[in-house]
């Protein structure tokens, strides 16, 4: 009796390790292309010198697709500078790089917050966000039909954006723009998530939204499920064998 007690934790080892493996496991991209075709509600691009970087969302889950530069894409962003045609220049180094190899995807853990989340910031100013971790990254106006004079902040929090927008006439907010100093205005109901911050093309950037050091930047290749949970096995074989020869 005691043995299928033994067999029966084993067995449930064996399925929540391959249950964890499979929702840790990055969809697997052939190009930067293919990973934005299959984006959802939002993406965003961009990168460095020697990466390409995108970041999307798919079925509620957070992804950053990363490919590596040649140096055949680095002559591409060269000429863009010099050449006659600009458009076609950027077109030509846009195919190219977006139809390279994708050089690793992960899944990025940091989760934007929820509408409830973002509701609490009503009341607070742009300062005091400012002072909590918020980055600024840009205003403007968005008006409706219903409000014509809609002013809307977009602030960086983590891997995310938000649209938050503040309780200011359109004079008042010219106002504070021309003293370039908005800290006094105070956000008001109806902000939203609204994409990727430029934090999540940044590859010193953690999947958890925290920076780690120049030595840290490249993560490791997700391991495919089939791999993971061959690992799992192997450690439930160790562990019924430590027990029964424990038994003997």
């Amino acid at each position: 009796m005691r043995k299928f007690f033994v067999l029966m934790a084993a067995l449930m080892l064996l399925l929540s390790s391959a249950a964890l493996a499979e929702s840790q496991t990055a969809p697997q991209f052939a190009t930067l292309r293919e990973a934005l075709d299959a984006a959802g509600r939002f993406s965003i691009v961009g990168g460095d010198w020697d990466h390409m970087v995108a970041a999307i969302e798919k079925d509620g889950q957070y992804f950053r697709v990363v490919t590596e530069l040649d140096d055949r894409a680095h002559e591409l962003n060269d000429a863009i500078s010099t050449a006659e045609d600009i458009g076609a220049a950027f077109e030509a180094y846009d195919a190219y790089v977006y139809a390279l190899p994708v050089s690793y995807t992960e899944v990025l853990t940091e989760q934007p917050m929820t509408q409830e989340e973002v509701e609490t910031l009503t009341g607070k100013t742009i300062g005091e966000l400012q002072a909590e971790g918020y980055d600024y990254g840009g205003s403007g106006t968005e008006g409706t039909e219903e409000d014509p004079d809609r002013i809307v902040f977009w602030m960086d929090r983590g891997l995310f954006s938000y649209t938050l927008p503040v309780v200011a006439t359109f004079e008042e907010y010219e106002a504070a723009q021309a003293k370039d100093d908005f800290s006094s205005l105070v956000v008001r109901s109806g902000g939203e998530l609204v994409n990727f911050s430029g934090h999540v093309t940044d590859l010193s950037y953690q999947a958890d939204g925290t920076v780690k050091t120049e030595e840290e930047q490249k993560p490791e290749t997700q391991q495919p499920s089939a791999e993971v949970n061959e690992i799992a096995r192997d450690a439930v074989e160790r562990f019924l064998d430590s027990i029964l020869n424990r038994k003997n």
